[in-house]
């Protein structure tokens, strides 16, 4: 990508050249007046920094106007000044290494700084002389030198500059005394009581002495921490000194112990072997006792079974006796049985015989019934056959009636029918023009929300170019810096990309917005994937959690501008804009194709321009209109199009322009699209009235139908009512006599089968009586014993399983208590042995005589562990001799006195520097009241020179900086009245900017720096504006109270109002040369 525009100032200047020359008489005659002051800059020079292969100016020692188009390199100058006396590239606001400044193309930059070197402050003067040079190289590194008066350089490290600053006074990051583009474009149009604040703590320093205070604090802090962290070391050696102590008493223990083990061995070994002889009694003892146990169960077991032989003879005798009486009893039963079965037989066909007696009683009863209900009908026949023939003459003449009104009321259906088809479809409408329209004037009423939020955000006391992103957009911006410090972002973000950008023409703000798009001025640019995800959690972090998460892009940041090649030759979007940082310019011309996007003045233009390939500018891709309608040009291989755009406010959104002018054009849209909303609204009231006429005739067209329609069912009814065919209803005389015979016919039938039936239960009962005789005559035979003697059988048999079962579990004993005495016959010869082995054992070390009655083994182990517990813990500590641990002792005890008296001597210190703390927040305080004051006393006197009253209030609570002014045009001029002022943001343009220029000159008043520079102070000031600031800043720096310093003005605008004298220069910069001009279309 190369380079968009190559501006060069190769202006190289020596002693010989005339501008030199003349340089040179002025600094003679102001000799005198800069003799006592140090560090006021007499000439800079610079080499291939930013914008300048080869550039020097030599500087008047007090009043310099520096003038010249935008990006003639008047910024370089001051952004030289920071970088080469050591200051940081963030204080430049132009950069983010200093790599950066070098111009494209060459590998290194040189800044030189000359300065004066006199009075009380001058740095080294024996060394370097009453002139000093600071030289600072930049490439991938950077390196410092310092020539002295005499030209020699001395190679010096950046802390050396940093002294020198700090010997001069000269605060290169302080933007009071160095004010930037950018911070003059927001704090001079600003009217935010917290930014002045900050700004009132960086010009006077106070922010870096509470900065100082706070970190003092946390040093006492972690002195403190480390003083406690040695105090319990302190406790711990103490705890070790106490442990050696005991460690001595434990030596002379264990020499006791020693002893003691061996008996206590030798007694533990004998205690074994009478414990052992002790449990080989015990086992003998149970030996015995289970001995005795088997025979007593052997004795039980052959009694059970002697009964048990017993019970088997006595069954089977009693057994043998039930089966012959059983088998004479089973002939009789048999035969019971047969008689049985045959009378239940018998009993069932009777029972059945008794209801077929009932059913056919009843069938009888049904048909007489029948036959007399025929009779009755037979007897009215005639008279009915008469009356049916007059009622069928009135049924038809009904029936012709019911016909023809039933056709009028169809017709008369279908028609009223068709009218509330129509009634439905006149609500329908009306009622979708209302929606409609109510849905309009909720948008109206949307936009005329954001309006007047828009209106009270550039009203209210914190308005400023990012107010109008959101109210925690500087919030969010400040906290991107503060990240930015502190190393979390490989480069600086940009964003919001529209407090980037300003407007040549303020006229064409809002279109020029409406064709970059709203959401990329909102939007924030980051350099890599990691500080995109950065970016994001600070936005969580700061922005509300209902507000949407602006935009981010993440896209490699290019320093160096992009060409033209592909800008279009007419009035476009790009041309119009004002971009001092290449990095903004270029994401915008890669988001928006800002440069192929023109701006032409009516539609029919546009058409005329456009739509013929011939007339369409090179490298135009699209045409913007003031209405926002979008033209699409016929470059030769598309068509023309184009599409209505909606563009209905000339009040930019995002776009810095002046306040004023910004109410005026905001109330006026409000005022409007208020206006729009109520005559809409009237219209709506119209339709609702309407839609309520419609439906009212749609529900009386609804009631009429409803009404022929009930009418209609009514008459169908009445026509099924009438009689059809009444012939129908009488059945023929023939059927009544023929259904009358057979009901006779039944009737006799069914008296037959009832005799029949009665003759049968006769038979039946018979037979049931003879079978009860025979059963009765069987009854003594089936009489016997039988169930007894099988009762006594089986209860016998219930006895001898018991037995049997009894028999078993004295059995299983006797089989237990054998295995028992085998096993403990078996343990009672292990014991035996183990007797012997631990009584051999005890004799081989000692006699039993000496252990006639050992002590229990648990008392004697308890004992031995005990000792040897004592022993392992004398091993663990080390046995070593007395007297080596007793110098050790002494050692330590050294050792913990002088640690102790070192912790004294810490916490003394301490205790001394949380007093002088005490002592300077006391000091802090009255020097910071004494320095409101003077700044307040200074501000009011320089208002006084324009006829201004006013007020400056600090509140050091709220971090507020208030600054009250009675306008010019208040009559009451012979006593400050509070009710007469006025917030910054009430006053005019002018007012505001004269008041904003006065307040810095007061803080120049508190400051000790040996000059002071502003860039583009007065870029968004009108010409008398202008002109009464530029007049108020000469008045201040010819102040005899200012005579030391020396001031820096860089202006974009021409300075011809101001006339060169001895004590000011005008220093006039060439213009910019473009390499790649581009016509305008």
């Amino acid at each position: 990508m190369s380079n968009r525009r190559n501006i060069s100032f190769d202006v190289p200047l020596s002693s010989s050249t005339p501008l030199k020359k003349l340089c040179t008489e002025k600094n003679s005659v102001l000799s005198q007046q800069s003799r006592g002051t140090a560090g006021v800059i007499k000439c800079i020079n610079v080499k291939n920094f930013m914008c300048h292969d080869h550039f020097e100016m030599v500087f008047n020692p007090r009043i310099n106007f520096i003038s010249g188009r935008n990006g003639s390199g008047k910024s370089a100058i001051q952004t030289a000044l920071i970088i080469g006396l050591g200051g940081d590239t963030r204080a430049t606001s132009r950069g983010t290494t200093v790599s950066s400044f070098i111009k494209e193309g060459k590998n290194q930059a040189i800044i030189q700084i000359t300065m004066t070197n006199n009075g009380f402050k001058a740095h080294n003067p024996e060394v370097y002389g009453n002139e000093i040079t600071v030289i600072r190289t930049l490439s991938k590194t950077s390196s410092f030198k310092i020539r002295a008066e005499n030209g020699q350089q001395y190679p010096v490290k950046k802390a050396e500059i940093k002294t020198l600053a700090d010997r001069f006074q000269i605060q290169a990051t302080n933007p009071v005394a160095i004010l930037n583009q950018n911070t003059a474009r927001t704090f001079l149009n600003s009217s935010d009581p917290k930014q002045k604040y900050k700004l009132f703590m960086e010009a006077t320093l106070f922010d870096a002495i509470l900065s100082k205070k706070v970190e003092t604090v946390n040093d006492l802090k972690l002195m403190n921490s480390i003083l406690e962290d040695k105090r319990r070391a302190l406790g711990k050696l103490e705890v070790e000194l106490n442990k050696d102590k005991e460690k001595l008493a434990l030596i002379e223990k264990c020499k006791q112990a020693f002893e003691r083990k061996s008996e206590l061995q030798n007694e533990l070994l004998w205690s074994r072997v009478v414990q052992s002889e002790h449990a080989k009694g015990g086992m003998l003892e149970k030996r015995k006792e289970l001995l005795a146990q088997v025979k007593d169960i052997q004795g039980k077991i052959d009694k059970k079974e002697t009964k048990e032989r017993q019970f088997h003879e006595k069954i089977a005798e009693m057994t043998a006796a039930i089966q012959a009486q059983v088998s004479e009893l089973k002939k009789y039963q048999d035969q019971h049985d047969k008689l049985q079965q045959t009378k239940r037989g018998k009993v069932r066909e009777l029972e059945e015989k008794k209801l077929k007696e009932v059913s056919i009683k009843k069938k009888i009863a049904s048909r007489e019934h029948d036959n007399c209900n025929i009779k009755a009908e037979m007897d009215d026949y005639e008279r009915k056959k008469v009356e049916l023939e007059e009622k069928k003459q009135e049924a038809r003449r009904k029936r012709n009636e019911v016909e023809q009104k039933r056709g009028n009321i169809e017709a008369a259906k279908r028609t009223l029918a068709q009218d509330k088809t129509n009634a439905e479809n006149a609500v329908e409408q009306a009622a979708t023009v209302i929606h409609q329209k109510k849905q309009k004037i909720q948008k109206l009423n949307v936009v005329i929300n954001q309006k007047e939020e828009h209106l009270r955000r550039v009203q209210s006391k914190q308005s400023n170019t990012l107010s109008q992103y959101g109210p925690w957009m500087q919030q969010l911006v400040d906290s991107i810096k503060e990240a930015f410090k502190k190393r979390k972002f490989s480069k600086m973000p940009r964003g919001p990309l529209g407090a980037y950008i300003k407007m040549k023409d303020p006229n064409l703000a809002a279109l020029a917005e409406y064709g970059l798009g709203y959401g990329n001025l909102r939007k924030f640019v980051v350099n890599t994937r990691e500080d995109e995800k950065e970016l994001k959690l600070i936005m969580d972090r700061v922005m509300p959690p209902n507000v949407a998460r602006l935009p981010i892009t993440c896209a490699k940041f290019v320093e160096k501008p992009f060409n033209g090649i592909r800008e279009a030759h007419y009035n476009n979007v790009f041309s119009n804009l004002e971009i001092e940082d290449p990095v903004v310019s270029n994401i915008l011309i890669e988001l928006t194709n800002c440069q192929g996007t023109i701006l032409i003045e009516d539609n029919k233009t546009a058409h005329a321009l456009l739509s013929n390939p011939r007339n369409v500018p090179a490298n135009t891709v699209l045409g913007y209109t003031p209405d926002g309608s979008k033209h699409f040009p016929n470059s030769g291989r598309g068509v023309y199009k184009t599409y209505q755009g909606s563009l209905n406010s000339k009040v930019p959104r995002f776009v810095q322009t002046e306040q004023t002018t910004l109410i005026r054009e905001l109330t006026n849209e409000i005022k409007q699209l208020k206006s729009e909303m109520t005559s809409m609204q009237q219209e709506i009231r119209a339709d609702e009235k309407e839609l309520m006429r419609c439906q009212q005739h749609e529900r009386d067209v609804a009631n009429q139908l409803s009404n022929l329609v009930s009418k209609l069912k009514k008459l169908q009814d009445d026509l099924n009512r009438s009689v059809v065919d009444e012939e129908s209803k009488l059945a023929p005389l023939d059927l009544y006599k023929e259904e009358y015979s057979n009901n006779l016919r039944d009737i006799d039938k069914c008296e037959t089968e009832l005799k029949q039936i009665w003759e049968e239960q006769k038979v039946i009962k018979t037979r049931i009586k003879q079978l009860d005789e025979e059963l009765a005559e069987l009854a003594p035979y089936l009489e016997s014993d039988e169930v007894t003697k099988m009762a006594e059988v089986e209860e016998m048999k219930t006895n001898l399983v018991r037995f049997k079962s009894d028999t078993g579990t004295w059995q299983s004993k006797l089989k237990e208590a054998q295995t028992k005495v085998e096993h403990l016959t078996k343990r009672l010869e292990d014991q035996s042995a183990m007797v012997e082995l631990y009584t051999k054992e005890a004799e081989e070390l000692a006699s039993r005589d000496l252990y006639p009655n050992p002590r229990p083994m648990s008392e004697v182990e308890e004992e031995l562990i005990e000792v040897q517990n004592l022993l392992e813990s004398a091993e663990e500590m080390g046995e070593g001799n007395p007297l080596e641990l007793e110098a050790a002792i002494s050692q330590r005890l050294d050792s913990y006195e002088k640690s102790r008296l070192e912790c004294d001597v810490a916490d003394s210190t301490a205790r001394t520097i949380e007093n002088s703390l005490k002592r300077r927040e006391v000091a802090i305080k009255i020097l910071l009241k004494a320095t409101i004051e003077a700044t307040r006393l200074s501000f009011v006197s320089t208002l006084s020179v324009r006829g201004f009253e006013g007020e400056l209030h600090m509140d050091t609570g709220n971090t507020r900086l208030d600054i009250y002014i009675v306008p010019r045009d208040n009559d009451s001029r012979d006593k400050l009245n509070k009710s007469q002022l006025k917030d910054t943001a009430s006053l005019s343009g002018g007012e505001k900017s004269y008041t904003t220029v006065a307040f810095i000159m007061a803080l120049w008043s508190t400051m000790a720096v040996p000059f002071f520079s502003m860039d583009e102070f007065d870029v968004f000031m009108d010409s008398i504006n202008r002109k009464n600031i530029m007049e108020l800043l000469l008045h201040n720096a010819r102040n005899p109270n200012m005579k030391d310093r020396q001031f820096l003005f860089l202006t974009p605008l021409d300075c011809s109002i101001l006339n060169s004298d001895i004590d000011l220069t005008i220093h006039k910069m060439l213009d910019p040369q473009r390499h790649n001009a581009m016509s305008q279309g």
